[in-house]
């Protein structure tokens, strides 16, 4: 069982969170612990059920391949109709494991690379961050590449009216993992930033 704990306010990136993770044994040994008073939580919102499921989901706007789309025949609003007609099913999902996240720009596993292994702030140029990057990993450029690759979307989180949850202008709530904690199970290392239009 994966727990996401976050604090949303200002700013949008390096959001302060925590990702737990229990295994079986653990889960078993765990106990609910009532509130010592009523909280806005009990007041205010319902709980709500989360059913897992594989889907499939083609790049989207910031991570498409133009060119692999696009030709003399086909433009991009085909493409966007293919994408629609494979996810029609999944248009409400409000949780997404992996995948790609919501963006317009196709640099966030960047972002959250640069801070998991550097600490350093983003300042929205791939070319300074992938310097920063592999600086950081001996000047080795392959490595740092590789990094970027490996930094992977754990949870994206919609926005949804009905479930209570407005991240800014209706964003998306994300968080990433670098693949090595991942396997390792380490969750205690992970990146969470906010993206709204």
């Amino acid at each position: 069982m994966l727990y996401f704990f976050f604090g949303v306010d200002e700013p949008s990136y390096h959001i302060e969170h925590k990702v737990l993770y229990l295994q079986e044994e653990k889960l078993q040994e765990a106990q609910r612990q009532p509130s010592p008073k009523v909280t806005a939580l009990v007041e205010e919102f319902a709980g709500y059920r989360v059913i897992p499921r594989a889907t499939i989901e083609p790049p989207n706007y910031g991570y498409v391949e133009y060119e692999q789309v696009e030709d003399d025949e086909h433009d991009y609003e085909q493409y966007e109709e293919l994408c629609f007609e494979l996810t029609k099913g999944n248009s409400r999902d409000l949780a997404v494991l992996f995948g790609y996240p919501a963006t317009q720009h196709g640099d966030c596993e960047y972002e959250a690379a640069l801070r998991l292994l550097t600490g350093k702030e983003y300042n929205y140029s791939v070319k300074v961050a992938m310097e920063q990057i592999t600086a950081h990993l001996n000047s080795d450029s392959d490595k740092a590449e590789q990094e970027v690759r490996d930094t992977l979307l754990l949870l994206a989180l919609d926005s949804d009216q009905e479930v209570g949850f407005c991240w800014w202008d209706a964003g998306e709530l994300q968080f990433y993992i670098r693949k090595e904690d991942l396997l390792t199970g380490n969750f205690a290392h992970t990146y969470c930033s906010l993206y709204s239009s």
